[in-house]
């Protein structure tokens, strides 16, 4: 069925009023890192390390050592966030024995905000591979073994990462490897419908 001109215009006009109504039902208020970490005086903010409107990531300073502190700034108390707490805390208990995992060991809800903290380490692979003195073929092949039997070890755990990229492996001074930013809420394949083929 043909919808003349009118009606398209008006079909439009109502899907804009209610995507405007959408947006500015909740209230989005961009405040710096430091405003969040105020409420959490163990961690003292050291430097930012990027954010966007909702997350904010810091390198921080605790007690045992220099922390990641990852914000989500929330300003709808709707947000269902207690069942991520919950699986981040199951995969934190599943991969404490693992020490090339970096998993969010503290997961905490605040009435405005969540924040997340894992271990800190200095260089992504990323990093590494740009930095003077240059990684050997050895050293490569080394460091593509750790990530391979890191992954395998996920996977026979029923683990997957996500979304594994050079600045989610980290890599100790002794050329350690460590995996972090593990987002198992993601996907794992894509339905063959996603696929063109031409």
């Amino acid at each position: 069925m043909k919808l003349d001109h009118h009606q398209q215009g008006t079909d439009k006009a109502k899907r804009r009023a209610m995507g405007n109504q959408l947006v500015s039902s909740v209230k989005v208020v961009i405040r710096p890192i430091d405003y969040y970490l105020a409420e959490v005086p163990e961690f003292k903010l050291k430097v930012s390390l990027g954010q966007t409107q909702f997350l904010k990531v810091a390198l921080c300073q605790h007690a045992e050592g220099d922390v990641v502190v990852k914000v989500l700034s929330h300003e709808d108390p709707s947000l269902l966030l207690e069942a991520y707490k919950r699986e981040l805390e199951a995969f934190a208990k599943m991969t404490a024995g693992n020490v090339s995992i970096a998993a969010f060991r503290i997961a905490e809800i605040r009435p405005n905000f969540a924040y997340l903290v894992r271990q800190y380490v200095r260089f992504s692979l990323y990093d590494r591979l740009l930095t003077r003195p240059f990684l050997t073929h050895i050293e490569k092949c080394w460091l593509v073994y750790q990530v391979f039997k890191c992954m395998a070890w996920c996977h026979e755990k029923g683990i997957q990462h996500g979304d594994l990229k050079l600045e989610n492996v980290m890599v100790t001074s002794s050329l350690w490897v460590v995996i972090a930013d593990f987002s198992t809420y993601k996907p794992v394949s894509l339905p063959e419908v996603s696929f063109v083929f031409v």
